[in-house]
Order: structure tokens, then C-alpha cells, then sequence
């Protein structure tokens, strides 16, 4: 049974979704649809170039990052559908890349990916929304780190500002670093 916190509703076309905690059994599905949700974001396509290793080795990667990094820390989000699934990073604690990461206390999502058939009907503004709420509530800061050009309005409308551009080693793509004060 979940708590009465853990549940929020997202945008009110979705009114009968709810983005809630994850738990262990949600793990394989998660994994899935941020497999499929990354399959062609220009960082994860230059770590994996070939499209049938790709397809094969993200769930697999990310049900471990799930499982091992993220879940343990209780800051994993889904949807009751699984369409979207959020991986964040609470302020304080230590997580990959933390040379890029400011060192002001904040919450860092890691990871954010909507299954491709339902993107563009507001499930990622309201998995993000539901998060940054919780940063407001709480009057901190929010970081990211993206490398598809295509989400930084998403972002932007969210109220994430780019502090950095950053060009990746060997020919990769550049990754924005974007930052959100809390609004009050």
C-alpha cells in the first residue's frame, strides 16, 4: 500500500495516472520503457553505436542502474502505467558524475525517459512537475544533464536554465547542464 504522499497526479489530461515511488517489481518494466525512451538520444547512440546492441544491452544497463543505484536511495519514480520513469538523486547524496555536478546542495535527476508512442501528452512535464514541487516545497535548487537538444525546451518550460555546454571526448555530442532555483 502506498502513502498518501508517494502518489501525485499528473497534468490534468492524465488525471487517472499517477506519478508514484517505485518499488522492486517495477524495476524490469522501468527499465524497458527508458530503453526504448533513450534508444536515440545522441549520447547513449555514441556510447552505443550499433542499433541491435543498443536495443539489447539499455534495459539491461538501466534495470541495474535501478536496482543498484537509484532505488536503494527511494528517489525512483513511475507511473501506474509505466509510460515514464524518473531516476533522482536527493541533495547529499554521492552519484555518477559528481566532477560535473555543482557543489551546492540540490536534487539531481539523473535519468528521465517517456515510453516514444506517449510522448508529447505531458507525462514527462508531469514527472518532472511532481519532483519539483517536492524542490520547491523544500527551497532547493534541481540539476540535469542532457545531451538530446530536443528536451531542453521541456526543460526550459519547467524553468531549468543551461549553465553549461559541454563537448564529450572523440567526436560525442554536446550535453547541456542545466540548472532550476526553486520557485517560490
Amino acid at each position: 500500500m502506498k502513502a498518501v504522499d508517494d502518489i501525485k497526479p499528473l497534468a490534468a489530461d492524465w488525471s487517472e495516472t499517477l506519478v508514484r515511488k517505485a518499488t522492486p517489481s517495477d524495476v524490469s518494466q522501468m527499465a524497458a520503457v527508458l530503453g526504448r525512451a533513450m534508444a536515440d538520444d545522441p549520447g547513449i547512440c555514441w556510447m552505443f553505436p550499433r542499433s541491435r546492441t543498443r536495443g539489447r544491452l539499455l534495459p539491461q544497463v538501466f534495470a541495474a542502474m535501478i536496482r543498484h543505484l537509484y532505488l536503494p536511495s527511494n528517489e525512483v519514480y513511475t507511473t501506474d502505467d509505466h509510460a515514464a520513469a524518473a531516476l533522482w538523486r536527493a541533495p547529499g547524496l554521492a552519484g555518477l558524475l559528481t566532477a560535473r555536478r555543482p557543489r551546492e546542495p540540490h536534487y539531481y535527476l539523473a535519468l528521465l525517459g517517456t515510453d516514444p508512442r506517449r510522448q508529447g501528452h505531458g507525462i514527462g512535464s508531469a514527472m518532472l512537475s511532481s519532483q519539483l514541487t517536492r524542490c520547491d516545497a523544500e527551497g532547493l535548487p534541481a540539476y540535469l544533464e542532457s545531451s538530446n537538444r530536443r528536451n531542453l525546451a521541456l526543460y526550459a518550460r519547467q524553468g531549468f536554465e543551461v549553465i553549461q555546454e559541454m563537448k564529450l571526448k572523440r567526436r560525442g555530442p554536446p550535453t547541456w547542464l542545466m540548472w532550476r532555483e526553486p520557485q517560490r
